[in-house]
């Protein structure tokens, strides 16, 4: 039992070090949700359908601002020395990126015709500028291990923009509440965080620490491309194949369940960088079992809420948005599905990062939205529901295969997590098979009340048919649960 609890202490490390970071994202993540919800009440699928498109247009360069200076900043800058060169580059870049996206949009208004996408992509065009200054400031949080305050002013703007998106529909703003929603979220993120923390002096910026952070960054920048291809581009071909209401059916669904991928999957996933950054530099030989208890830990954790969501979609989209987004459920339920292994992704890139071995990395997400691309188009054939269907059962393959390209797993270590997936699946098939039947048993309403009493009977049968099958199927990752909630416990008595 001591061995076992010594190798449940760095996983419970990492999930004790990530609570700071998930009440961030989660906060950040309900509010989101609400002004998707409160907008989606007042327009139509395809007046949604044009703000994800262009949307998804200014996520491209939001994304690539701070790829790889803010994971060297986290994972490989302990003692502060290339902050400087990392703020003053970001906010460079997030400079350039706003006025590019300014001219984009102004084109695609004069030039191309598409007035309303170039219209609300202008007004979105100060948001790289904005957090150009900010992500720097976010990674020395999380670096320092001052989560808390990071989750203190994320809570505070994000409140502040949904006030602000509630005070705009009510003036009729209409899509563009969306829009006054994040400028004003961003504008008090930078606020606060100039208020409390002082930014790096540009006296500090190093010739040499930018040729060595730009290096490094390449891998992680050409991954952040990928990554933004996989999440946002797929809108891209959606439009281009499909009518412009399926993006808005698409949107909206992909919303609801980064709702929950954003708590359990990216917020985890910056303790964990810092984590194994630092296994792998103290520990190397130990850097497996460290790669083995985290997986574990991680998706026995979220795999019954993903489970759970795909199977209560209907009831859940319903009870948000009423039957004018029906068709959203069942790719929300195709979605929540695949997202169970995304776990092993985070965990990989993770590990490659704090490796340094970015190229790698870029070649993984390179195969991945080729891949997951080509699965996307054919499966357009059979609608939207046939083209989310092929990308994510493609994702969840290739997610699987990564295992093979985590050297820090013995072969061993890789078969044991391979009979732990089939292990967990078949849980999640209990818990499936227990809320239907519970299903079966609580009658369908269109009321409120009945339909989350409906939703709270299934996800409790279900959740109790998980927790036994896993207790009989992985017996070692029902343990390892049991003891990090132990040890977290006991931390939180002694402080």
């Amino acid at each position: 039992m001591r061995q076992i609890k010594k190798k449940t202490s760095g996983a419970a490390r990492v999930m004790n070090r990530a609570l700071g970071l998930m009440v961030a994202r989660g906060w950040m993540n309900i509010c989101a949700i609400a002004s998707f919800l409160i907008v989606g009440r007042f327009l139509s699928p395809t007046e949604f359908g044009i703000y994800a498109l262009a949307s998804s247009a200014i996520m491209l360069p939001m994304t690539l601002i701070g790829a790889g200076y803010a994971d060297h900043v986290i994972s490989r800058d302990q003692e502060g020395k290339d902050e400087a060169t990392a703020f003053w580059s970001t906010a460079g870049l997030g400079a350039v990126f706003g006025l590019l996206a300014f001219a984009v949009g102004i084109v695609l208004q004069t030039a191309f015709g598409f007035a309303d996408i170039g219209r609300v992509l202008v007004m979105l065009s100060p948001l790289p500028l904005l957090w150009g200054f900010s992500a720097i400031m976010e990674a020395m949080l999380i670096r320092d291990n001052r989560a808390g305050m990071m989750a203190g002013i994320t809570v505070a703007a994000e409140t502040l923009g949904l006030v602000a998106l509630l005070a705009s529909v009510l003036m009729g703003a209409g899509v563009l509440s969306l829009v006054i929603s994040r400028l004003v979220n961003n504008s008090v993120l930078l606020g606060i965080y100039f208020i409390f923390l002082r930014p790096p002096s540009w006296r500090r910026v190093n010739g040499e620490a930018a040729n060595r952070l730009t290096k490094f960054s390449l891998g992680v920048i050409g991954a952040r491309i990928m990554n933004w291809a996989d999440a946002y581009g797929v809108e891209f071909v959606i439009g281009a194949l499909l009518p412009t209401a399926l993006v808005g059916f698409y949107r909206m669904a992909g919303r609801l369940n980064a709702a929950i991928g954003s708590i359990l999957i990216f917020a985890p996933w910056q303790a964990q960088l810092a984590y194994l950054g630092e296994r792998l530099k103290a520990a190397p030989h130990r850097s497996g079992v460290a790669v083995q208890r985290a997986l574990q830990l991680h998706m026995s954790l979220t795999a019954p809420l993903f489970a759970g969501l795909a199977v209560s979609a209907h009831d859940v989209i319903g009870l948000l948005l009423g039957p004018a987004w029906a068709q959203t459920a069942g790719v929300l339920t195709i979605m929540s599905i695949g997202s169970i292994t995304q776990v092993i992704y985070g965990v990989l890139t993770a590990v490659l990062i704090a490796g340094g071995k970015t190229r790698k990395l870029f070649y993984y997400q390179a195969a991945i939205v080729v891949g997951t691309t080509a699965a996307l188009m054919l499966g357009a054939i059979w609608a939207l529901q046939g083209a989310v269907l092929a990308k994510f059962a493609v994702s969840g393959a290739l997610y699987i295969s990564g295992l093979f390209l985590l050297v820090e797993l013995s072969p061993r270590q890789r078969l044991r997590l391979l009979a732990y997936i089939t292990a967990l699946i078949l849980s999640c098939g209990a818990l499936a098979l227990a809320m239907q039947l519970m299903a079966q048993l609580v009658p369908r309403s269109e009321a409120m009340l009945p339909t989350l009493l409906r939703i709270s009977a299934c996800a409790v049968a279900g959740l109790t048919a998980y927790v036994v099958a896993l207790r009989v199927l992985a017996p070692d990752a029902a343990r390892l649960l049991v003891l990090a909630a132990r040890q977290r416990r006991r931390r939180r008595r002694a402080a």
